[in-house]
């Protein structure tokens, strides 16, 4: 690893940097993650990650980008695979295919909900959130990022449908 020590940088100039990262979905978790997972076994996380990577790719270029109306589909793909590492780090869940699909799906087009202001209801919202107190907390802290890069506010019944995607992993 090769450190680069900087003199004189501003204060405004880190903070346009931190924001361009922020932009991009990156986050100091998801970063101190990807460092301790390459340090454990660098060539299957790398594998995985190319292989995750290359997957998005097709997810945004043949399916996203025809169907997000609002969004970027590069960047709401990016963001969401930082926040879906982050989730499966935190409840730890390994990493599947399916898992990136369904994810992906669903917060791309509820980011879209949440932007016009018609986010969808959920009858079972309360009695998931109440079952599973500790995973909503988990969610809630890993989509502030998504709620900070987008401007949305999202409603506990999107954030329940979304808990319901990882419930299957558990």
């Amino acid at each position: 690893m090769e450190f680069t020590i900087v003199t004189d940088i501003s204060v405004k100039t880190l903070m346009s940097i931190v924001e361009k990262m922020e932009s991009l979905g990156s986050t100091l978790s998801s970063i101190q993650y990807f460092r301790q997972e390459s340090k454990k076994d660098a060539a299957n996380v790398s594998e995985t990650e190319t292989h995750a990577q290359e997957l998005l790719n097709d997810i945004t270029n043949k399916v996203l980008s025809e169907s997000l109306v609002f969004l970027n589909p590069h960047k709401v793909c990016q963001s969401l695979f930082n926040v879906l590492i982050n989730i499966l780090h935190d409840l730890n869940i390994s990493y599947t295919d399916d898992l990136l699909i369904k994810f992906i799906f669903h917060s791309g087009f509820m980011i879209e909900r949440c932007i016009r202001k018609e986010p969808l209801s959920y009858p079972k919202a309360r009695g998931i959130i109440n079952q599973y107190d500790q995973m909503y907390y988990i969610m809630e802290k890993n989509f502030e990022i998504i709620s900070e890069i987008f401007n949305v506010t999202i409603p506990s019944s999107e954030m329940a449908m979304i808990m319901e995607i990882f419930l299957p992993y558990m």
